[in-house]
């Protein structure tokens, strides 16, 4: 049951209260019931409202919004995440046209606001909050690892409502040569549909309000700021290795078919050889289609590893990370894949020209799907101690699926 069925079999619940408390006939009630007509009646009048909005966001297909509206791109930019946080539930200007123009309740923040780019500051802080009469600078951000899983020919399609489907088409037509004269016999296509169901990242800070006083605006911006930057941290972080296991999805690492360690420590010559393993003729035509991701302990190895000098002495000057670098589709580090264990590293290639996928239409590896709202629980806990609570909720995919098995690939590096 969707949230607009469950909106209206509870208003026709009340509904057939209500009738029976007005069908006794009494034209003088007393105030028992009295107040249960009221009561009904004013959450009849809440329910409908909410049914309105539940229509509105809920719509009947999936929705891919790869290509966005300029009018819409333009309201996600103005829009500010501290009004969100400061307005809860009466929104005005940008934000509430951008609710608006997407459905959604003004209690909840939608995901494209939190698209909006983040403008670190480079200002210093000149003295505490404790002080009295300093002049606070702007809070700098802490700093986050970019993003891994886009850059592989990850997605994140947003879903309205229920569970979302992936098809991929795994057995296509056969071709042949043909006698003349003779029938073409036909075959049997086949898909593969990866579907997955919503798991929570979520996040949450809570302010003084007498630390708020003190530092204005700036603080609750700040830490505004900073919950869209750890959401969209751990979003990425288990898109490329989320364990799988609950409350945790499961990311691209972990769901691929795991190498058997190497035999031997790698060399020049050993981790150029991998990638170029990597070449099949259909997702890979040569070195230049095959990226690969590492962690951080690899690529301190691999900045090392130097051709060795040939028969007349002369060292290449290239490491293999330059090299991989120059003439492969691209090499980098990042703290999302897995650490090291026992000096073997696991490597993520994607097979894949980079044009495809940085195209106006670009062909989907992997997805992970995302949930629209993203909403704020329980704004008035500990209100009483002055306290304010904001926790984000941004609902994923239970695990990547992964739409083109065959343009991934993990090889195993043996450090030392």
């Amino acid at each position: 049951m969707n949230p607009t069925q469950r909106i209206e079999a509870r208003m026709a619940e009340k509904r057939a209260e209500l009738s029976r408390v007005v069908g006794t006939g009494d034209t003088s009630p007393d105030s028992e019931t009295s107040a249960t007509i009221d009561r009904l009646t004013a959450e009849l009048r809440s329910d409908d409202a909410l049914l309105t909005a539940a229509k509105l966001s809920e719509p009947d297909t999936v929705i891919d919004t790869g290509t966005q509206d300029p009018g819409r791109v333009e309201l996600r930019q103005a829009v500010n995440i501290g009004n969100y946080l400061g307005k809860l539930g009466s929104l005005k200007g940008a934000e509430r046209e951008l609710n608006d123009e997407l459905g959604i309740p003004y209690n909840a923040i939608p995901h494209e606001a939190l698209e909006a780019q983040v403008e670190v500051r480079t200002d210093e802080v000149t003295g505490g909050v404790g002080t009295v009469g300093v002049n606070l600078a702007n809070i700098e951000q802490k700093m986050y690892a970019r993003t891994v899983f886009a850059r592989v020919g990850g997605h994140y399609p947003r879903v309205p409502s229920g569970t979302a489907g992936y098809p991929t088409l795994t057995t296509a037509v056969t071709a042949s040569a043909r006698t003349a004269g003779a029938a073409q016999e036909g075959n049997a296509t086949a898909f593969t549909i990866v579907t997955a169901t919503p798991r929570s990242v979520s996040a949450r800070f809570g302010t003084q309000i007498e630390q708020e006083a003190a530092a204005g605006t700036n603080l609750r911006g700040a830490l505004a700021q900073n919950i869209m930057m750890a959401l969209g941290d751990k979003v990425d972080g288990v898109a490329i290795n989320g364990s799988g296991t609950a409350p945790e999805p499961k990311g691209i690492v972990p769901t691929l078919t795991q190498p058997t360690d190497a035999s031997a420590t790698v060399t020049w010559q050993s981790v150029v050889g991998d990638f170029a393993g990597g070449i099949d003729g259909v997702w890979a035509e040569s070195l230049a289609d095959v990226c690969g991701v590492v962690n951080v302990d690899t690529i301190k190895k691999l900045e090392g590893l130097f051709q060795q000098p040939d028969t007349s002495g002369a060292r290449g000057e290239l490491s293999s990370a330059a090299y991989l670098r120059q003439h492969a589709g691209g090499l980098f580090a990042n703290k999302r894949m897995p650490d090291t264990a026992t000096n073997d590293a696991l490597a993520l290639l994607c097979l894949m020209n980079r044009s495809m996928l940085d195209g106006a239409t670009p062909m989907r590896l992997a997805v992970l799907p995302v949930w629209d709202s993203v909403t704020i629980d329980d704004p008035y806990t500990d209100s009483a101690k002055g306290v304010r609570w904001y926790t984000m909720h941004q609902l994923v995919g239970h695990e990547v699926a992964i739409v083109q098995p065959d343009a991934f690939k993990l090889i195993s590096l043996q450090l030392a």
